[in-house]
């Protein structure tokens, strides 16, 4: 029951979120007549092509995955990771925690292909900070030219500040776990017990035992004796990363051909890391109504028009964010009814 009284609030958070940007949307557009000309003039042929290349796309997040998880254990095989990327992203979009929420089902698939709960929170940990750090390159660009042209935001520098907090304090675990094991290990313990004497209290119980805690601190040291060739690696998935991102910009800028649009380079570069940004440190799930009420108002100040601007970002948003969420819901109920159909003997594939 408490547990459904959280879920409730927070979807309660999310539909006034979404409400409130809504609004902003419906306050910047103003002229109707404008776009539902522009829609009637979208052009079919790029708007398949837009959507194609937003699902595509994600074969490449899944080879960057890929390659965070080998960096932790290279004999590991991983097969089917698209489609259990796909299946992370609608769950991602779909539960009031977003990403961090879903990021429980690829650490589940993992531990499924035999590595450790540690090794799976790594390799999980692994593959956003090879997006986000990136990105970080396409965030300086971002910035440098909102300054540039005197349009930068006081909440948009906040919002920057929170995202690198965010990438540089995934660097620091890692960094603090895998290079340091001995004084990371001696910090664990001591949360540890501040943890158990509370949980000791309330439960009755140790939250986590000495021998699970010894455990983690043994993965973490195996992991440590291979941290120059990791480093290595790590670094090898940057540019990977870098093209991901690329191809979303040209998602982007294939959103504005759609209703025929026109956009500057620099400009779709801009309104691409504010969408990114906004994103990853906005409170709803995949920053849904955040990223579009923001972006809208952002693509007017560089000068892009209200009408099109709005039906692009929404383009974009269908292609990289709801598309792939309705393909990851089939694929999700269909490896649900496998897993029951298993269960009662009947043999069947999984995703």
């Amino acid at each position: 029951m408490e547990q459904r009284s959280k879920n409730l609030i927070k979807n309660g958070i999310t539909l006034f979120v979404v409400f409130f940007f809504t609004w902003v949307m419906y306050k910047n557009l103003g002229d109707f007549e404008t776009l539902f000309e522009t829609i009637s003039n979208a052009h079919p042929l790029f708007f398949i092509l837009t959507v194609g290349l937003g699902i595509s796309n994600f074969y490449m997040y899944s080879w960057i995955a890929q390659s965070s998880y080998r960096i932790i254990s290279e004999g590991t095989k991983y097969p089917k990771i698209f489609l259990n990327t796909i299946v992370y992203h609608f769950l991602s979009v779909s539960n009031p925690l977003g990403a961090a929420g879903s990021s429980a089902y690829l650490v589940k698939y993992l531990v499924d292909r035999g590595l450790s709960h540690i090794k799976a929170v790594f390799g999980v940990l692994i593959t956003n900070l090879s997006t986000n750090l990136a990105f970080i390159f396409i965030l300086i660009y971002t910035l440098y030219n909102l300054n540039l042209a005197d349009k930068l935001e006081r909440y948009q520098w906040y919002a920057s500040f929170i995202a690198l907090a965010l990438n540089l304090g995934i660097l620091a675990i890692i960094v603090l776990f895998v290079a340091l094991p001995r004084f990371s290990g001696k910090i664990a313990k001591w949360v540890t017990g501040v943890i158990n004497k509370v949980t000791r209290k309330i439960i009755k119980k140790d939250s986590i035992s000495e021998r699970t805690l010894d455990d983690y601190i043994q993965e973490a040291r195996s992991l440590s004796a291979r941290f120059d060739l990791s480093i290595y690696k790590f670094i090898k998935s940057l540019p990977i990363s870098l093209c991901y991102h690329g191809v979303n910009m040209l998602i982007l800028y294939l959103s504005f051909q759609t209703f025929a649009v026109p956009v500057e380079v620099t400009q779709i570069v801009t309104l691409y890391g504010l969408i990114t940004l906004f994103t990853i440190v906005a409170p709803t799930p995949q920053g849904v109504g955040v990223v579009e009420g923001l972006a809208h108002t952002v693509a007017i100040s560089v000068g892009v028009s209200s009408s099109g601007a709005l039906l692009a970002i929404l383009m974009f948003r269908l292609a990289v964010i709801w598309f792939p969420a309705i393909i990851g819901l089939f694929i999700f109920r269909h490896k649900d009814s496998a897993l029951s159909n298993s269960k009662e003997g009947v043999p069947v594939g999984s995703v």
